[in-house]
């Protein structure tokens, strides 16, 4: 990759609740990091009677960051389930995710 010249955040979610003790999901940032996008394609798809448009995506970024797939990603205002993390060629230098956005 020949440059990270984009900003992404990982995010964590962890489980509050609520004043009827119902869980609630939220989400925090755990960091803010350089990366590379490339978009790989989408579709679309009915969801409650509408249809809607869903993007897949690779981000690049450097090794050493700390991710995994129960994390999600934020891009230019939109969330990307993490699908997979792979250290490209095992070399320590760039993880590869590959992530779909969250309608």
């Amino acid at each position: 990759m020949s440059g990270y010249n984009r900003r992404m955040e990982i995010q964590s979610k962890t489980v509050a609740y609520g004043i009827y003790n119902e869980p609630i999901d939220t989400w925090a940032t755990i960091a803010s990091v350089w990366c590379g996008v490339v978009t790989t394609g989408g579709g679309e798809f009915y969801a409650a009677q509408k249809l809607k448009a869903s993007t897949q995506a690779i981000f690049k970024i450097r090794y050493g960051n700390v991710v995994n797939v129960t994390n999600r990603i934020k891009y230019n205002n939109k969330y990307f389930e993490i699908l997979s993390i792979n250290d490209v060629d095992e070399a320590h230098n760039e993880i590869q995710i590959a992530a779909k956005e969250v309608i």
